[in-house]
């Protein structure tokens, strides 16, 4: 609701009483004129991380009132492991922000600011660091030997399936050294699917996995006698033409200080006995 003097309308920082500009004024109870300010946060990134949203937030509100939290995202890429977030602030004269830290992971986290809007108009700035590990490419590199189905097929409820038996395995090179190799050994994980089929196929013998290190490399391949599916047909089941294949991949968490950078090698076909 407007204030006046006489006919003309007071606007914000326009009342004085004599030369002094009146803070606020109230009518019994109830302020009717409120002086407001203007508060920067500002955010200097210097983590080598990328971050999401604005690195300048400006807000204007009344002395004393909260205002709403201010987050700044921190992401950590393919090639980086995050291990923690810290600041610095300046500019805070009359103490009324906090920033902290949330969700910290090894792939990103977030800056929080929070307070009071101060009682004159200032900039705070809060200047962004990371402790940050840059991480060590490896190459993937397949080998081994593959079965195809030479046709498209459909099988009856009943009929005995089986996976293409394969010596495939991979090798993960790229390790500075044969301990390292060991270390990151732990954080690597394989799986093979079958081929893409419609219909129920219920498997009865999935295959397990090892791996192995060998110099600056870890091996990893189905345990012997052990590599193929088997099952039986639950429904009809019809498998795709030939050149669809099953997937057999290996992959090793970021967590491990690697990342795996380019991948070679051959597929893994299904066919039916």
């Amino acid at each position: 609701m407007p204030v006046y003097k006489g006919t003309n309308e007071v606007t914000s920082g326009n009342l004085y009483k004599g030369t002094t500009e009146i803070q606020d004024g109230y009518k019994a109870t109830d302020s009717f004129y409120v002086n407001e300010v203007t508060l920067i946060i500002s955010f200097v990134n210097n983590t080598n991380l990328s971050s999401s949203g604005s690195l300048t937030r400006t807000l204007v509100g009344v002395p004393g009132d909260s205002f709403s939290s201010q987050n700044l995202t921190v992401s950590a890429s393919a090639s980086q492991r995050l291990n923690s977030l810290s600041f610095s602030e300046s500019g805070d004269t009359q103490a009324i922000a906090t920033c902290s830290t949330s969700g910290v992971n090894q792939n990103g986290g977030q800056y929080s600011v929070n307070g009071t809007f101060p009682t004159v108009s200032q900039t705070i700035t809060f200047t962004l660091t990371a402790n940050v590990t840059n991480l060590s490419p490896l190459t993937r590199v397949f080998s081994g030997s593959s079965n195809s189905i030479g046709c498209c097929g459909s099988f009856s409820a009943g009929t005995f399936l089986a996976g293409a038996s394969n010596d495939q395995d991979c090798q993960l090179n790229g390790f500075p050294s044969s301990g390292a190799a060991s270390a990151a050994q732990a954080y690597v994980s394989q799986s093979m699917g079958r081929q893409p089929h419609s219909g129920s196929w219920g498997i009865s013998d999935s295959p397990s996995f090892r791996t192995s290190v060998a110099g600056t490399s870890i091996i990893c391949e189905c345990n012997a006698g052990d590599n193929n599916y088997e099952g039986y047909a639950n429904t009809t089941v019809t498998f795709g033409s030939a050149g669809q294949t099953a997937s057999y991949s290996v992959s090793i968490s970021k967590s491990s200080g690697y990342y795996i950078a380019s991948s070679s090698g051959s597929s893994v076909y299904m066919e039916y006995i």
